[in-house]
């Protein structure tokens, strides 16, 4: 079934954890009035004032407890300017000091950790993450078990970057724990104490635990709960007197639309959008309800009713905003005028983007030449459904056109410079889930449209080694992004090699001298952190930085040699075989329509009483006999597969055939 990407609702859950913290007010006669004075300042919005302010105070401070408590709020007050690495630097000063105390106070401890999870997830330091929002939640709960709304905090936090990692084994361990409280605060021994709260603070600790319950529920594909969910989720929202926390359940609305929208339900995701736009209490809201529907019009393929609501989420944002969501927007609107037959629109539309973002005019006929290295400056996800869009358009109009085939030459270069695009993201970013989607899109569209223009041999090798070494990226990253906690190596040595490892790939743009003294300076900082890292984990090493060559790879493969290799892109698989004889490219159907034969044949594979012939040779015209006369004579055949196409055993598969592809048949991995 469909997972969530979790992304969508990371904003309003971090914000949502810096909004339940509260302030450690200084009490007796410790209290003066420049605190109270800072403090006010900061809840108005005057935030540099308030930190003016503390910070001429600090060298004056001589009791600990007061001083690591006017270094939080700093902290604090510095992550609300988006000044993260300052706000930690505040933080860590504050922790050092809260735990020497002969009495350290665990609910402001739990808060410095609690916070510095959060600035460490705005840098995408997982492993930082984890163990900061397991140190806030151990805090609270072993210590502070009557404080209802900051144990919420933790829990819900502490899940939230766990299911956005992966970690089931985690999500459920806590997930059991967070019910418990529930049941605890609701109905057992604390119920006393969360009736003290007013009615107006029950329903927002209410509503911040049922968001967590839908984003749970959705992770571990325990859809039959979601909609009695939100049945208590608006009633929850119907009390609620408090504007700002409308927010909460528009996002378990927008929650809910794209599990029905990944899932391929557009009625029922439209649904959810539309209800949420009619509960919008302001214009970004409205934006987003707009173009929500715009999407899932675009995937329910009805590019009418999607250009509609596109142009009607555009009317909220401002014309020449650089935003590069923004400017993805832009580009659908480019794909749906060139889909509805107006290429200029369309062309135009994609001048103007490309215009924003290299501050120079160009024209459509010039697209062929752009170059990743243009777009330095937009490395990003974003900026992969840009380009996917862009090649789109051109791709409409040679349907349209078939005897234009410049631009299926331009469409077929936007997706190599998205595929180029996206080892450049993925060489200095974490893994997210998300880019599963294009990957496989950007994929499908490669390979579509390589076999339309009938490429040149080498040319096929190059995109093979392309495709093969996202795949492999893809699957290293994901793994680091689970379990490099168990390598043994520093957290800071993965992230500062990565940098080190991005800048040495994507190159630098300076001056020429200036760019190469830096760049030796870079290679030997590689080296160092390398050798560091090959003493903790010897072959971490030979993973990372291992890259796939075809034009290699075919010259060391042993004369009548073959390698098979199977791709699942957007739902569709090919199949790109490598010989002595050369490259051939194949698109062999859906994985949609192999699918249920795949299922079938693994259940009577198992029971020695069927007969499997049938089945198997039908399989064997899918997959094996497109190729069958490049791979008749071949000594060894080498099958690399992926997704539900591993199950199959290609021995009894190509046994069903007429007995032209002969064995051994081996594996190997992406």
């Amino acid at each position: 079934m469909a997972k969530i990407v979790l992304k969508r609702l990371k904003v309003l859950l971090l914000k949502a954890c810096l909004l339940l913290a509260f302030f450690f007010m200084v009490k007796g006669s410790t209290a003066q009035p420049w605190i109270k004075q800072a403090d006010s300042l900061a809840n108005a919005g005057k935030t540099s004032e308030a930190i003016a302010l503390g910070e001429s105070k600090l060298p004056l401070m001589a009791e600990d407890s007061i001083k690591s408590r006017l270094l939080f709020d700093l902290g604090l007050w510095y992550g609300w300017q988006e000044k993260r690495e300052l706000s930690s630097a505040y933080y860590e000063r504050a922790l050092l000091l809260e735990e020497k105390l002969p009495r350290p106070r665990t609910e402001l401890l739990g808060l410095i950790y609690n916070n510095l999870a959060f600035n460490s997830t705005t840098a995408n330091q997982n492993e930082q993450v984890i163990k900061y929002y397991k140190k806030a939640h151990e805090l609270w709960y072993k210590n502070n078990y009557s404080d209802i709304k900051n144990n919420l905090t933790g829990l819900s936090n502490l899940l939230f970057q766990l299911t956005a990692m992966g970690l089931n084994r985690d999500v459920i361990k806590y997930f059991n724990v967070l019910e418990q409280y529930e049941k605890a605060f609701k109905t057992g021994e604390l119920k006393a104490r969360f009736m003290q709260h007013t009615a107006e603070q029950r329903i927002s600790m209410l509503m911040f635990l049922q968001l967590a319950k839908v984003r749970i529920h959705t992770h571990l594909n325990h859809y039959d709960q979601l909609k009695p969910l939100m049945v208590e989720f608006e009633q929850l929202f119907r009390q609620s007197k408090n504007i700002s926390e409308s927010g909460m359940y528009l996002e378990a609305l927008d929650n809910m639309g794209y599990v029905e929208r990944y899932a391929g339900r557009y009625n029922d995701a439209l649904a959810w959008y539309r209800k949420a736009e009619s509960l919008a209490h302001n214009d970004f809201y409205r934006m987003k309800g707009a173009a929500n529907q715009a999407v899932t019009y675009y995937y329910a393929d009805e590019a009418s009713k999607a250009l509609l609501f596109t142009e009607k989420a555009l009317a909220f944002l401002p014309p020449d905003s650089k935003s590069l969501s923004v400017m993805g927007l832009r580009a659908m609107r480019a794909e749906l005028l060139a889909k509805n037959g107006d290429f200029n629109a369309a062309f135009a539309q994609l001048e103007a983007i490309f215009l924003q973002q290299l501050s120079k005019s160009i024209s459509s006929k010039d697209f062929i030449d752009l170059q990743v290295n243009d777009f330095k400056d937009w490395i990003a996800e974003q900026q992969l459904s840009v380009f996917l869009f862009a090649g789109n358009s051109f791709l409409h109009s040679y349907s349209a056109v078939k005897d234009n085939a410049g631009h299926l030459k331009v469409a077929h270069h936007f997706y190599r410079l998205a595929s180029q695009m996206f080892s450049l993201y993925y060489t200095r970013e974490d893994f997210t889930e998300g880019l599963q989607q294009f990957r496989n899109r950007i994929n499908g569209k490669l390979l579509e449209t390589g076999i339309m223009l009938d490429l040149p041999q080498q040319e096929w090798i190059t995109i093979m080694s392309e495709v093969e070494n996202n795949t492999s990226k893809q699957g290293w990253k994901s793994f680091l992004n689970a379990y490099s906690t168990y390598l043994g190596i520093p957290a800071e040595w993965l992230k500062q090699r990565q940098g080190l490892f991005a800048e040495k790939e994507i190159g630098l743009q300076s001056g020429e001298k200036d760019g190469l003294a830096r760049q030796q300076k870079v290679l030997q900082s590689l080296d160092s952190i390398n050798q560091l890292i090959q003493q903790k984990s010897p072959r971490f090493l030979e993973f990372d930085t291992s890259i796939v060559s075809f034009s290699q790879y075919r010259k060391q493969m042993l004369p009548g040699q073959a390698m098979l290799r199977y791709l699942i892109t957007d739902n569709r698989v090919f199949g790109m075989l490598l010989s002595a004889k050369g490259v051939e490219v194949k698109q062999l159907g859906t994985i949609d329509t192999l699918k249920p034969a795949l299922l079938l044949w693994r259940v009577q594979v198992r029971n020695p009483s069927s007969n499997i012939q049938a089945l198997s040779r039908s399989l064997y015209n899918a997959l094996l006999a497109p190729f069958e006369k490049q791979l008749t004579g071949q000594q060894e055949i080498v099958v690399v597969t992926e997704g539900e196409l591993s199950w199959l055993s290609f021995e009894a598969v190509a046994m069903a055939g007429p007995g032209k592809v002969i064995l051994p048949i081996t594996y190997a991995y992406d």
